[in-house]
């Protein structure tokens, strides 16, 4: 994630073309895309790459760069005990990770391993040896061209500890450190990454952190923020994402941020749409910060 624009958004498994056609009419360089082990092998003999394959294949075809975040067990490899517990047998992980990089190597260049494994049960020990370890072995033996980011941290609870253990003991085979950062505004997003001034330990900010383990130069990328429009105006949340993408303007250090998420998701039984983080409103009608993105980007289609 350096020497490209600096923008992305998070699509999940979006398949329709016509919604890729508007993600990228934001001028976005990166989508960032579920590679979750629990949907592509649902059964040990099973294997459904058909989704994947065409939110991968969508994503290119639109000029796009695709991440892919590899994360979330399913029930055969840990009986039943939720997709957050890593398998019974490490080597089933194994197999899907190297399975994911034999097939996608010719197309995807950025992967992330687990998601928020700091708030999901995970520890230091159990992320590094279960999780990270295993798959950046596998997908290196695939080939030396993935860029293997991590660990998709999430900005919650004592965070600081977490991280300055996971670059302690494992920061030497990261490619990009990814986290995602949530706060009221724009530029809180980004304190929490680079704020410079003194702090107490339970508010460093992430470089602080990085560099007191020795990773300032480590490339960071902001993988996940953005603002729920069923909790604040549609225009709060342009706001919020013009301010984010000012202040970005003078960090060089941050060499990504992708906005949470593309489109929001469709009302509940209830009928209410409770889940509006999309900068698309669910008829893929745009919301104002759409505008923002292309303020920044330039609009426009990124062809490969």
């Amino acid at each position: 994630m350096t020497g490209q624009g600096k923008l992305g958004i998070c699509a999940h498994l979006a398949n329709d073309p016509a919604l890729w056609a508007k993600i990228a009419s934001l001028g976005v360089t990166y989508a960032r895309i579920d590679g979750n082990w629990d949907s592509v092998q649902p059964e040990r003999a099973v294997w459904e790459w058909s989704v994947l394959d065409r939110a991968i294949d969508g994503c290119r075809a639109v000029g796009l760069t695709p991440y892919v975040t590899l994360a979330y067990t399913p029930g055969w490899a840990n009986g039943g005990a939720g997709r957050q517990v890593p398998a019974a047998e490490v080597m089933d992980w194994r197999s899907y990770v190297r399975a994911f990089g034999e097939r996608y190597a010719d197309r995807v260049t950025y992967v992330g391993i687990g998601n928020e494994p700091n708030t999901n049960g995970w520890s230091v020990e159990g992320y590094i040896r279960q999780l990270w370890t295993p798959a950046v072995e596998e997908l290196r033996a695939v080939t030396e061209g993935f860029q293997v980011c991590g660990p998709e941290l999430a900005t919650m609870g004592d965070w600081q500890t977490w991280l300055h253990q996971l670059l302690q003991d494992a920061g030497k085979c990261l490619n990009v450190l990814t986290v995602h950062s949530y706060a009221a505004t724009g530029r809180e997003v980004l304190d929490r990454l680079g704020r410079d001034r003194f702090a107490p330990w339970e508010r460093l900010s992430v470089r602080q952190v990085m560099a007191l383990a020795g990773y300032l130069p480590l490339p960071l990328a902001l993988t996940e923020t953005g603002w729920n429009t069923a909790t604040v105006s549609e225009e709060r949340q342009a706001k919020n994402y013009d301010e984010l993408f000012e202040a970005m303007e003078s960090c060089p250090w941050l060499v990504a941020a992708l906005g949470f998420n593309a489109i929001n998701e469709p009302p509940g039984p209830d009928g209410v749409a409770h889940v509006q983080w999309g900068v698309f409103r669910d008829d893929v009608s745009e919301k104002p910060a759409a505008a923002v993105f292309r303020k920044y980007t330039g609009g426009g289609v990124r062809r490969a």
